[in-house]
């Protein structure tokens, strides 16, 4: 369902290979929080929510179920707060004028995401039996990107015929 702003929906469109997800200790939280902002800010990310039951041994299948919220969107904060009834955690994605606030609350449980050694996003856990995700759309800052942007690999500014010349 590429290119839908919400519904439900496989997983990314890229393969998944070797994921790992890394429990964060609950005491750092709040610092890792400042810190996937920090890093991450303005990457394209997928907002999704999934069953947590689904995660068990096979993550890929906990994917197959995504209802994506929002999708190719720019990160631009993760906050981890205390309230009266628990941890929230809200993701904000969006550019200009269209952020958009997604949360989570009765936070039980924070893991990070890593494939192939890479960061690709986190996983938030509620007490309700849901999951927020928060997916890269490639490992990588949209800056990085811009190399394979001007050689027309992605969004050609070139025609093909200018692109066989130089390659």
């Amino acid at each position: 369902m590429k290119g839908a702003a919400s519904g439900y929906a496989s997983g990314p469109a890229d393969p998944v290979e070797q994921m790992n997800q890394v429990e964060v200790p609950r005491e750092h939280w709040r610092l890792f929080a400042d810190e996937f902002t920090r890093v991450h800010q303005t990457w394209l990310v997928t907002v999704a929510t999934v069953e947590t039951a689904r995660w068990g041994a096979d993550p890929d299948a906990a994917m197959a179920g995504w209802h994506r919220l929002r999708e190719g969107v720019q990160l631009q904060n993760v906050a981890i707060r205390e309230t009266p009834s628990g941890v929230e955690v809200q993701v904000q994605a969006g550019g200009g004028e269209h952020v958009v606030s997604d949360g989570i609350n009765g936070v039980v449980r924070v893991f990070r995401f890593l494939v192939d050694g890479r960061h690709r996003g986190l996983r938030i856990d509620g007490n309700m039996g849901q999951s927020m995700v928060v997916w890269f759309r490639a490992a990588a800052a949209p800056d990085e990107l811009d190399d394979i942007l001007d050689v027309g690999l992605i969004g050609s500014r070139y025609s093909p015929e200018e692109i066989d010349e130089t390659h």
